[in-house]
């Protein structure tokens, strides 16, 4: 197809703060995770799409239920600011869980939205 770019799977990403890999990374409405380290003012990539184990605030998540990054959000390991939350007000689409999560499992396993 003569006008195919790329599947959109990755994206270019330059860094306003540092990021570790794994961090997820708010572009716009949209969450990746990112691949490598990513330190301020360099550019890296994000995976845009798969599976990712993010970190969660407190509550359960249930298999399939949508799942929002709030970036004010406290984690349930109180590692560092942002955690995935089933509430959508105000914070950014991920996608959808993965897997079932228990109310103080600190991580769960998200399906990005892309």
């Amino acid at each position: 197809m003569k006008n195919h770019i790329e599947k959109g799977q990755k994206l270019l990403y330059t860094a306003l703060v540092g990021v570790i890999a794994g961090d997820p990374v708010v572009i716009g409405s949209r969450l990746g995770v990112a691949d490598t380290n990513i330190g301020t003012g360099e550019t890296g990539v994000l995976s845009m799409e798969g599976v990712f184990s993010l970190p969660k605030s407190t509550g359960a998540i249930s298999q399939g239920a949508d799942c929002y990054f709030d970036v004010d959000g406290a984690p349930v390991d109180a590692s560092n600011a942002g955690a995935i939350t089933i509430t959508a007000s105000g914070n950014v689409a991920a996608g959808y869980a993965f897997a079932a999560a228990g109310s103080a499992d600190t991580h769960v396993k998200v399906k990005l939205r892309g």
